[in-house]
């Protein structure tokens, strides 16, 4: 399980295919010049990670983490450019941290070589989201108390002014604590489970992702913005899947939810400038429940967040 904040319009993964296709294979070698040869698609395809040299398979593997820290601290949805770089950088640095000189050089100073080579960590990036979603689509009824067949109107409920995001919810009443901004449990549930489940995490391998907002308490660690707002939306993605009240599988792609995922960019903003304290102690609950601390129990995109944003009590929420 898988185991922010720029606001340009992504392009899918599927644009940088371009860099897979080669007319023929070449043999998977570190030649004598200490140059790596990659093994590129007989025909039209993906490039393979198995059939590359193993230090080339070991560094791309070892640069997933490094790719998703990016997802998770910067945007998790990168337009193609920003994608490119992160990737690269990544590679680079995961072959410095193994210690494979040369291959660091090449990525570095080919690229072309590193450009081909991304693609393979490039494909992580939708795997990433993909399971994340899966995650979700497989809470979201129990979490929600979804009955299918009749859950239509919850679910509308739901998603309407993000009030999935909020706990105690009572669709009965249509109530819930509006003071609590990404208090539901399945927020923190799924941060849990995707990034800090074990020694090998995205938590325990890079600790320093967690900073404070608050300048006066630099020990009281928050969640990034891009992590909660990748949840939430992959969140929205589950629950849009029971929209008829029938289970209606949906694809988790930048093009379909980018404009959700900008909304809670832009309603988080919103609550750290109306209320940094309060923002800030949303987000350090979060990073407190997810360490163990705490028991887990465009004009339209700004329109929506504003609807939100008229529901959130910002004045009643914790400091």
């Amino acid at each position: 399980m898988p185991k922010s904040t720029s606001m340009s319009a992504p392009k899918e993964e599927e644009d940088d295919m371009d860099s897979l296709i080669a007319p023929g294979a070449a043999a998977s070698t570190c030649t004598g010049s200490n140059k790596y040869v990659l093994v590129l698609p007989e025909k039209n395809g993906t490039l393979s990670l198995l059939a590359q040299h193993p230090d080339v398979q070991d560094v791309s593997r070892h640069s997933f983490l490094r790719v998703e820290r990016e997802l998770l601290t910067v945007h998790a949805f990168p337009d193609t450019l920003v994608r490119r770089r992160f990737v690269c950088e990544a590679l680079a640095a995961s072959a410095k941290e193994l210690g494979h000189e040369g291959l660091e050089a090449q990525i570095v100073e080919s690229e072309s070589f590193a450009r081909t080579l991304g693609a393979i960590p490039s494909q992580r990036i939708s795997t990433f989201r993909s399971e994340l979603k899966e995650l979700s689509q497989n809470a979201t009824v129990a979490y929600y108390g979804l009955t299918p067949g009749v859950c239509a109107p919850k679910v509308e409920w739901l998603l309407g002014e993000l009030i999935y995001i909020y706990p105690n919810l009572d669709f009965e009443r249509t109530n819930g604590s509006w003071e609590k901004p990404y208090g539901h449990p399945l927020i923190l549930c799924m941060i849990q489970q995707a990034f800090f489940n074990g020694d090998g995490s995205h938590a325990a391998r890079f600790p320093d992702m967690f900073k404070s907002t608050l300048i006066g308490r630099p020990d009281e660690l928050e969640l990034p913005m891009a992590m909660v707002a990748l949840v939430c939306t992959a969140i929205h993605a589950g629950l849009l899947q029971w929209r008829t009240g029938k289970h209606t599988k949906i694809e988790f792609t930048g093009n379909a939810f980018i404009d959700k995922y900008r909304e809670h960019i832009t309603f988080m903003h919103h609550t750290q400038d109306k209320n940094p304290r309060g923002y800030h102690a949303t987000m350090h609950k979060l990073y407190k429940g997810a360490i163990g601390s705490i028991n887990a129990s465009s004009a339209p995109d700004n329109m929506q967040a504003t609807s939100a944003i008229s529901r959130l009590a910002i004045d009643q929420m914790e400091v």
